[in-house]
């Protein structure tokens, strides 16, 4: 059995490695026939044309005069082309394919390029009547140019009437000599003092100077004028255009597209028209050249201000808070002492020179226990120590050696009262009065005689003969 060698694909007009290398590996990735992507560019499908889709398709072909050649082509070349080629091939046959896929990446990047340029349209503007608008700013860079006019007061100095608005991030460099506070500090609380605090917040209401800090309006103008450009080149293209097959939609669906580009677009002119206004007014109201000081060096300087400013007002309402509680606690009354002093009032008065003194009189008050109310004495009680126990037993037993109805007939109260008695490893047995029988608790009922314990009488006896 015989296998014939494949014949090895030659380039015929693309020649160029990285190109055919870029073409091949883009379509591979889509995973889409030739046929379907004719069909989606010819369509116009934006389901399956996306703005990164075609702007890779855009960067992959060759320039149009290869395309041009390549359409020229014969159908057995094409067979004979790698894949790449075959690909370039294949689209080609659509005439004016890179100004049709310029147009329709222009359709499909339009609402986000417009809703850009009118945001950062929109907030240069609200940015410029922050700036205009605010009293508090005005009262502050009044302020400034009079604190400024007087340090820098000589005999030969004359007043300034102006300065740039590059000196507002400069002034918290300026400490004083402690160096806790700034200049800054010390402007806001004068603003603070003749405002009453009206304008002293005047910072809070600066919403869009940071977002515009961050906007480049000539960029901004560049990117509209590319869209005028382009919303031309469309206008100009659909005069002039053609059907070529029955599934051509491009002029059915870009006519609209066109008009709605039109609108559009009149309406960023006017919010660029007005947006140039207002930052030619604030030109006028902080006397700057523009050439020398942009507008991105306004609001950057702005934007640092404010930051600092802020941070400013923070440190001044922390002291004043600071103040109030030391305040307060001077205001607040002595805590009243939990120990009455009243007898230790009456010993410290004036005495007489010869007299005791006043430590020798409080000394006598503390040892005599007098120093509660009502002056009553007390004396304390003795610590119970085993010598003084056993002085206190034989005391008692002297008295009873010597008078033995000192304590009464201890025989007639035992038998009156009744008595406990317990033994070792025994419960304790309570003995009542004469002829009552003992009280046992219920738990332990002990016959006396079957335990060998001793009865009532024998324990009287035995207590009668330790007297």
């Amino acid at each position: 059995m015989e296998f014939k060698a494949k014949k090895a694909k030659h380039a015929v007009v693309i020649h160029d490695d990285k190109i055919l290398q870029a073409l091949a590996i883009f379509q591979g990735s889509c995973k889409m026939s030739y046929q379907q992507w004719f069909k989606a560019i010819m369509e116009l499908d934006e389901k399956i044309l996306s703005a990164g889709i075609v702007q890779q398709l855009n960067n992959a072909l060759p320039p149009p005069d290869m395309l041009t050649k390549l359409r020229e082509c014969a159908e057995d070349e094409f067979e004979n082309m790698p894949e790449g080629e075959q690909f370039a091939a294949s689209l080609s046959v659509i005439n004016g394919l890179v100004v049709r896929l310029d147009l329709i990446l222009l359709k499909l990047n339009w609402k986000e390029s417009v809703t850009e340029i009118r945001s950062g349209l929109s907030t240069i503007a609200e940015a410029c009547d922050e700036v205009h608008d605010s009293e508090g700013l005005k009262w502050f860079l009044n302020l400034v140019l009079l604190i400024g006019n007087y340090m820098a007061r000589s005999k030969t100095s004359k007043d300034v009437y102006g300065f740039e608005m590059a000196v507002l991030p400069k002034l918290s460099d300026t400490k004083d000599c402690d160096n806790f506070q700034t200049l800054l500090h010390v402007l806001i609380g004068i603003i603070d003092e003749k405002t009453k605090g009206e304008y002293t917040k005047f910072g809070s209401n600066f919403h869009f100077i940071t977002k515009a800090a961050r906007v480049d309006l000539n960029e901004l103008t560049q990117t509209m004028n590319k869209l005028k450009g382009s919303v031309q080149k469309l206008e100009n293209y659909l005069k002039t255009y053609k059907l070529q097959r029955e599934n051509d939609l491009f002029l059915e669906k870009m006519e609209p597209f066109l008009r709605q580009a039109k609108s559009e677009m009149e309406v960023l002119n006017e919010l660029s028209n007005n947006v140039q206004a207002k930052w030619n007014s604030l030109q006028k109201y902080l006397s700057f050249d523009p050439k020398k000081y942009t507008m991105e060096n306004l609001f950057n300087d702005m934007k640092t201000f404010h930051g600092q400013y802020v941070n400013a007002y923070k440190d001044i309402e922390k002291i004043h808070e600071q103040r109030q509680k030391k305040k307060e606690k001077e205001k607040r009354k002595p805590f009243k002492s939990i120990q009455p002093t009243s007898n230790i009032e009456k010993c410290v008065t004036k005495k007489d020179k010869n007299e005791a003194g006043v430590l020798d009189e409080i000394e006598k008050y503390l040892k005599e226990g007098n120093y509660r109310p009502g002056g009553a004495t007390r004396t304390p009680k003795a610590l119970k120590t085993p010598v003084s126990m056993e002085r206190q037993r034989s005391r008692r037993g002297n008295e009873m050696s010597t008078n033995p109805n000192a304590y009464g007939d201890l025989n007639q109260i035992k038998q009156e009262l009744g008595y406990k008695v317990r033994r070792k490893g025994q419960p304790t047995v309570f003995v009542q009065a004469a002829g009552d029988p003992p009280n046992t608790p219920k738990t332990a009922k002990i016959d006396p005689k079957k335990a060998g314990l001793p009865t009532a009488s024998d324990l009287l006896n035995q207590l009668n003969s330790l007297k």
